[in-house]
Protein backbone atom coordinates (compact mmCIF):
# COMPACT_ATOMS: atom_id res chain seq x y z
CA UNK A 1 0.00 0.00 0.00
CA UNK A 2 2.45 2.75 -0.73
CA UNK A 3 2.45 5.65 -2.88
CA UNK A 4 3.18 3.99 -6.86
CA UNK A 5 5.70 5.56 -8.57
CA UNK A 6 5.08 5.94 -12.20
CA UNK A 7 8.14 4.00 -14.16
CA UNK A 8 10.04 5.74 -16.47
CA UNK A 9 11.06 2.26 -18.21
CA UNK A 10 10.66 -0.76 -18.13
CA UNK A 11 12.44 -4.62 -18.30
CA UNK A 12 10.49 -6.79 -21.30
CA UNK A 13 11.08 -10.35 -21.40
CA UNK A 14 10.08 -12.93 -23.98
CA UNK A 15 10.19 -16.57 -23.99
CA UNK A 16 8.96 -19.68 -25.62
CA UNK A 17 7.02 -21.97 -22.96
CA UNK A 18 7.80 -25.56 -23.03
CA UNK A 19 4.41 -27.11 -23.96
CA UNK A 20 2.00 -28.12 -20.74
CA UNK A 21 4.02 -25.39 -18.42
CA UNK A 22 2.19 -22.05 -18.98
CA UNK A 23 0.88 -21.83 -15.69
CA UNK A 24 4.06 -22.47 -13.94
CA UNK A 25 5.91 -20.62 -15.80
CA UNK A 26 3.47 -17.37 -15.54
CA UNK A 27 3.62 -17.63 -11.83
CA UNK A 28 7.54 -17.60 -12.34
CA UNK A 29 7.63 -14.23 -14.41
CA UNK A 30 4.66 -12.94 -12.15
CA UNK A 31 6.97 -13.20 -9.11
CA UNK A 32 10.15 -11.60 -10.70
CA UNK A 33 7.78 -9.01 -12.14
CA UNK A 34 6.55 -7.88 -8.82
CA UNK A 35 3.55 -5.11 -10.13
CA UNK A 36 4.33 -5.45 -13.59
CA UNK A 37 2.69 -7.67 -16.00
CA UNK A 38 2.53 -11.34 -17.41
CA UNK A 39 0.88 -12.34 -20.78
CA UNK A 40 0.69 -15.83 -22.26
CA UNK A 41 -0.90 -16.20 -25.48
CA UNK A 42 -0.58 -19.02 -28.40
CA UNK A 43 1.19 -18.38 -31.61
CA UNK A 44 0.58 -21.19 -34.14
CA UNK A 45 2.30 -24.44 -32.52
CA UNK A 46 4.39 -21.99 -29.77
CA UNK A 47 3.12 -20.73 -26.71
CA UNK A 48 5.05 -17.33 -26.25
CA UNK A 49 5.21 -15.70 -22.69
CA UNK A 50 6.15 -12.08 -21.85
CA UNK A 51 6.62 -10.02 -18.89
CA UNK A 52 7.33 -6.69 -18.05
CA UNK A 53 9.17 -5.50 -14.86
CA UNK A 54 9.07 -1.45 -14.06
CA UNK A 55 11.50 0.18 -12.89
CA UNK A 56 12.02 4.35 -12.41
CA UNK A 57 15.18 5.86 -12.86
CA UNK A 58 16.75 7.41 -9.55
CA UNK A 59 17.29 11.32 -9.58
CA UNK A 60 20.91 11.70 -11.26
CA UNK A 61 20.78 9.07 -13.48
CA UNK A 62 20.27 8.86 -16.58
CA UNK A 63 16.72 8.16 -18.57
CA UNK A 64 14.93 7.42 -21.41
CA UNK A 65 13.99 10.47 -23.23
CA UNK A 66 11.19 9.99 -25.68
CA UNK A 67 9.56 7.13 -27.63
CA UNK A 68 11.94 4.49 -29.28
CA UNK A 69 15.06 6.41 -28.09
CA UNK A 70 17.61 6.70 -25.66
CA UNK A 71 19.78 8.70 -24.29
CA UNK A 72 23.68 7.87 -25.01
CA UNK A 73 24.47 7.49 -21.39
CA UNK A 74 21.36 5.51 -20.96
CA UNK A 75 22.56 2.87 -22.82
CA UNK A 76 24.69 1.44 -20.79
CA UNK A 77 22.46 1.54 -17.80
CA UNK A 78 19.38 -0.25 -20.23
CA UNK A 79 21.48 -2.96 -21.17
CA UNK A 80 22.44 -3.39 -17.41
CA UNK A 81 18.95 -3.85 -16.41
CA UNK A 82 18.67 -6.11 -18.83
CA UNK A 83 21.72 -8.51 -18.46
CA UNK A 84 20.89 -8.64 -14.65
CA UNK A 85 17.03 -9.64 -15.09
CA UNK A 86 18.81 -12.35 -17.79
CA UNK A 87 20.61 -13.73 -15.13
CA UNK A 88 17.92 -13.42 -12.28
CA UNK A 89 15.95 -15.12 -14.88
CA UNK A 90 18.11 -17.96 -15.52
CA UNK A 91 18.43 -18.53 -12.15
CA UNK A 92 14.95 -18.96 -11.11
CA UNK A 93 13.71 -21.51 -14.33
CA UNK A 94 17.17 -23.54 -13.14
CA UNK A 95 15.39 -23.56 -9.50
CA UNK A 96 12.18 -24.59 -10.95
CA UNK A 97 13.62 -27.15 -12.82
CA UNK A 98 15.17 -28.79 -10.29
CA UNK A 99 12.24 -28.17 -7.67
CA UNK A 100 9.52 -29.99 -10.36
CA UNK A 101 11.88 -32.25 -11.76
CA UNK A 102 11.61 -31.25 -15.38
CA UNK A 103 15.30 -30.48 -16.61
CA UNK A 104 13.75 -28.81 -19.95
CA UNK A 105 12.79 -25.55 -17.90
CA UNK A 106 16.40 -25.00 -17.19
CA UNK A 107 17.41 -24.81 -21.04
CA UNK A 108 14.60 -21.53 -21.17
CA UNK A 109 16.41 -18.68 -22.99
CA UNK A 110 14.56 -15.56 -22.42
CA UNK A 111 15.00 -12.56 -24.57
CA UNK A 112 15.39 -9.28 -22.48
CA UNK A 113 15.36 -5.89 -23.43
CA UNK A 114 14.69 -2.52 -21.59
CA UNK A 115 11.55 0.16 -23.15
CA UNK A 116 10.88 3.48 -22.43
CA UNK A 117 7.13 3.65 -20.52
CA UNK A 118 5.76 5.14 -23.53
CA UNK A 119 6.44 2.49 -25.77
CA UNK A 120 5.28 0.02 -22.96
CA UNK A 121 1.93 1.37 -22.78
CA UNK A 122 1.09 -0.29 -26.25
CA UNK A 123 3.02 -3.18 -26.11
CA UNK A 124 2.23 -4.77 -23.50
CA UNK A 125 -1.33 -5.25 -24.61
CA UNK A 126 -1.03 -6.83 -27.69
CA UNK A 127 -0.02 -10.04 -25.68
CA UNK A 128 -3.02 -9.82 -23.26
CA UNK A 129 -5.97 -11.89 -23.92
CA UNK A 130 -9.19 -13.30 -22.32
CA UNK A 131 -8.58 -15.79 -19.43
CA UNK A 132 -10.34 -17.21 -16.41
CA UNK A 133 -9.96 -17.98 -12.49
CA UNK A 134 -12.92 -20.27 -11.52
CA UNK A 135 -16.01 -18.44 -12.34
CA UNK A 136 -14.50 -14.89 -12.76
CA UNK A 137 -13.77 -14.25 -16.58
CA UNK A 138 -11.10 -11.00 -17.24
CA UNK A 139 -11.79 -9.59 -20.35
CA UNK A 140 -9.74 -7.18 -22.11
CA UNK A 141 -11.45 -4.43 -23.67
CA UNK A 142 -12.70 -4.94 -27.05
CA UNK A 143 -12.29 -8.56 -26.87
CA UNK A 144 -15.14 -11.18 -26.44
CA UNK A 145 -14.81 -15.49 -24.78
CA UNK A 146 -16.90 -17.94 -24.61
CA UNK A 147 -18.89 -17.59 -21.33
CA UNK A 148 -20.62 -19.94 -19.10
CA UNK A 149 -24.30 -19.57 -17.65
CA UNK A 150 -23.09 -18.66 -13.91
CA UNK A 151 -19.79 -16.78 -15.38
CA UNK A 152 -19.08 -13.30 -13.46
CA UNK A 153 -17.39 -10.90 -16.02
CA UNK A 154 -14.92 -8.15 -15.78
CA UNK A 155 -13.81 -5.90 -18.64
CA UNK A 156 -10.67 -4.11 -17.84
CA UNK A 157 -8.80 -1.41 -19.66
CA UNK A 158 -6.06 -1.54 -17.40
CA UNK A 159 -3.02 1.09 -17.37
CA UNK A 160 -0.32 3.07 -15.90
CA UNK A 161 0.93 0.80 -12.68
CA UNK A 162 -2.58 -1.14 -12.26
CA UNK A 163 -3.03 -4.90 -13.05
CA UNK A 164 -4.55 -7.33 -15.48
CA UNK A 165 -5.65 -9.95 -12.98
CA UNK A 166 -2.96 -12.38 -14.27
CA UNK A 167 -0.51 -11.97 -11.60
CA UNK A 168 -0.05 -15.02 -8.95
CA UNK A 169 -1.27 -13.55 -5.94
CA UNK A 170 -4.34 -11.93 -7.56
CA UNK A 171 -5.47 -15.50 -9.19
CA UNK A 172 -4.84 -17.13 -5.61
CA UNK A 173 -7.11 -14.63 -3.77
CA UNK A 174 -9.59 -14.91 -6.85
CA UNK A 175 -10.09 -18.48 -6.23
CA UNK A 176 -10.11 -18.08 -2.36
CA UNK A 177 -12.82 -15.25 -2.75
CA UNK A 178 -14.95 -18.01 -4.75
CA UNK A 179 -14.80 -20.56 -2.08
CA UNK A 180 -15.02 -18.73 0.98
CA UNK A 181 -17.79 -16.02 0.16
CA UNK A 182 -20.94 -16.82 1.00
CA UNK A 183 -23.63 -14.16 -1.04
CA UNK A 184 -24.83 -11.25 1.72
CA UNK A 185 -21.07 -11.27 3.32
CA UNK A 186 -19.51 -8.16 4.30
CA UNK A 187 -15.86 -7.92 3.24
CA UNK A 188 -12.84 -5.75 3.13
CA UNK A 189 -10.39 -5.03 0.37
CA UNK A 190 -7.03 -3.70 1.83
CA UNK A 191 -4.97 -2.14 -0.77
CA UNK A 192 -7.60 -2.43 -3.71
CA UNK A 193 -5.39 -1.56 -6.15
CA UNK A 194 -6.90 -2.05 -9.77
CA UNK A 195 -10.16 -2.73 -8.08
CA UNK A 196 -10.44 -6.21 -9.31
CA UNK A 197 -10.91 -8.21 -6.09
CA UNK A 198 -13.30 -5.62 -4.83
CA UNK A 199 -15.29 -5.80 -7.99
CA UNK A 200 -15.48 -9.18 -8.82
CA UNK A 201 -16.81 -9.79 -4.80
CA UNK A 202 -19.67 -7.88 -5.21
CA UNK A 203 -20.29 -9.52 -8.63
CA UNK A 204 -19.96 -12.72 -6.82
CA UNK A 205 -23.10 -11.77 -4.34
CA UNK A 206 -21.04 -9.65 -1.80
CA UNK A 207 -23.51 -7.05 0.11
CA UNK A 208 -21.05 -4.62 0.78
CA UNK A 209 -17.24 -4.30 0.33
CA UNK A 210 -15.00 -1.52 1.75
CA UNK A 211 -12.33 -1.22 -0.11
CA UNK A 212 -9.25 0.96 0.22
CA UNK A 213 -5.85 1.69 -0.60
CA UNK A 214 -2.97 4.97 0.47
CA UNK A 215 -2.55 5.66 -3.07
CA UNK A 216 -5.73 8.05 -4.68
CA UNK A 217 -5.24 6.42 -8.00
CA UNK A 218 -5.71 3.26 -6.97
CA UNK A 219 -9.20 4.20 -5.16
CA UNK A 220 -10.09 6.52 -7.81
CA UNK A 221 -9.58 3.73 -10.35
CA UNK A 222 -11.55 1.24 -7.82
CA UNK A 223 -14.39 3.67 -7.85
CA UNK A 224 -14.56 3.67 -11.69
CA UNK A 225 -14.85 0.07 -12.47
CA UNK A 226 -16.99 -0.57 -9.85
CA UNK A 227 -19.31 1.82 -11.54
CA UNK A 228 -18.52 0.42 -14.92
CA UNK A 229 -19.90 -3.01 -13.55
CA UNK A 230 -23.03 -1.54 -11.99
CA UNK A 231 -21.95 -2.19 -8.40
CA UNK A 232 -20.91 1.26 -7.50
CA UNK A 233 -23.18 1.41 -4.82
CA UNK A 234 -22.00 -1.88 -2.74
CA UNK A 235 -18.20 -0.86 -3.19
CA UNK A 236 -17.55 1.51 -0.46
CA UNK A 237 -14.15 3.54 -1.22
CA UNK A 238 -11.40 5.09 1.27
CA UNK A 239 -7.99 6.93 0.67
CA UNK A 240 -6.44 5.04 3.79
CA UNK A 241 -4.32 2.62 5.11
CA UNK A 242 -4.26 -0.27 7.28
CA UNK A 243 -5.12 1.70 10.27
CA UNK A 244 -9.08 2.20 9.22
CA UNK A 245 -9.50 -1.17 10.45
CA UNK A 246 -9.16 -0.55 13.65
CA UNK A 247 -11.83 2.24 13.04
CA UNK A 248 -14.25 0.04 11.13
CA UNK A 249 -17.56 0.67 13.17
CA UNK A 250 -18.70 -3.51 13.14
CA UNK A 251 -16.78 -6.77 12.46
CA UNK A 252 -16.64 -7.98 8.48
CA UNK A 253 -17.10 -11.65 7.73
CA UNK A 254 -14.10 -11.55 5.09
CA UNK A 255 -10.78 -10.26 4.63
CA UNK A 256 -8.73 -9.78 0.91
CA UNK A 257 -5.45 -8.23 1.27
CA UNK A 258 -2.88 -8.34 -1.60
CA UNK A 259 -0.21 -6.14 -0.65
CA UNK A 260 3.44 -6.42 0.44
CA UNK A 261 4.16 -9.34 3.24
CA UNK A 262 5.80 -7.16 5.33
CA UNK A 263 2.92 -4.82 6.01
CA UNK A 264 0.78 -7.64 6.53
CA UNK A 265 2.87 -8.97 9.67
CA UNK A 266 3.00 -5.33 10.68
CA UNK A 267 -0.76 -5.15 11.18
CA UNK A 268 -1.84 -8.70 11.94
CA UNK A 269 -3.16 -7.54 15.00
CA UNK A 270 -5.35 -4.88 12.98
CA UNK A 271 -6.59 -7.28 10.40
CA UNK A 272 -7.84 -9.71 13.69
CA UNK A 273 -9.53 -6.61 14.97
CA UNK A 274 -11.78 -6.01 12.62
CA UNK A 275 -12.80 -9.82 11.91
CA UNK A 276 -15.86 -11.27 13.68
CA UNK A 277 -15.47 -14.35 15.03
CA UNK A 278 -15.91 -17.23 11.97
CA UNK A 279 -14.76 -14.96 9.42
CA UNK A 280 -11.96 -16.20 6.55
CA UNK A 281 -9.12 -13.90 5.02
CA UNK A 282 -7.35 -14.48 1.95
CA UNK A 283 -3.63 -13.05 1.71
CA UNK A 284 -1.83 -12.39 -1.61
CA UNK A 285 1.44 -12.58 -2.74
CA UNK A 286 3.26 -14.20 0.54
CA UNK A 287 7.05 -14.67 -0.04
CA UNK A 288 8.56 -17.63 1.21
CA UNK A 289 11.20 -15.33 3.63
CA UNK A 290 8.55 -13.54 4.88
CA UNK A 291 5.84 -16.41 5.71
CA UNK A 292 7.77 -17.83 8.54
CA UNK A 293 7.03 -14.35 10.10
CA UNK A 294 3.32 -13.65 8.87
CA UNK A 295 1.96 -17.22 10.14
CA UNK A 296 3.05 -16.13 13.71
CA UNK A 297 1.66 -12.53 13.26
CA UNK A 298 -1.57 -14.30 12.44
CA UNK A 299 -1.49 -17.00 15.38
CA UNK A 300 -0.50 -14.04 17.50
CA UNK A 301 -3.86 -12.03 15.96
CA UNK A 302 -6.31 -15.10 17.11
CA UNK A 303 -6.42 -15.54 13.23
CA UNK A 304 -6.23 -19.44 12.23
CA UNK A 305 -3.95 -20.02 9.45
Amino acid sequence: MSQRTQPDHWTEVTLAVPEGWGELITDELSAWAGNGRVSLESTGDEVIARAWRPRSTPAGEPHFTESGSLRPAATAGGQGDADKAGRELLARFADLARRSGCPELAEISPTVRCIPDSDWSSTWRTGWHPFRVGRVVILPAGHEAPLRSDDVVLRLNPGGSFGTGRHGSTRGCLKALQRQLVPGQRLIDAGCGSGILAVAAALLGAEEVTAFDLDIDAVRHTDRLAREHGVGDRVVLAHADLDLLERLDRPTDGLMANIDESVLVANASKMGHCLRAGAWFALGGTRADVRDQLSPALTAAGLEV
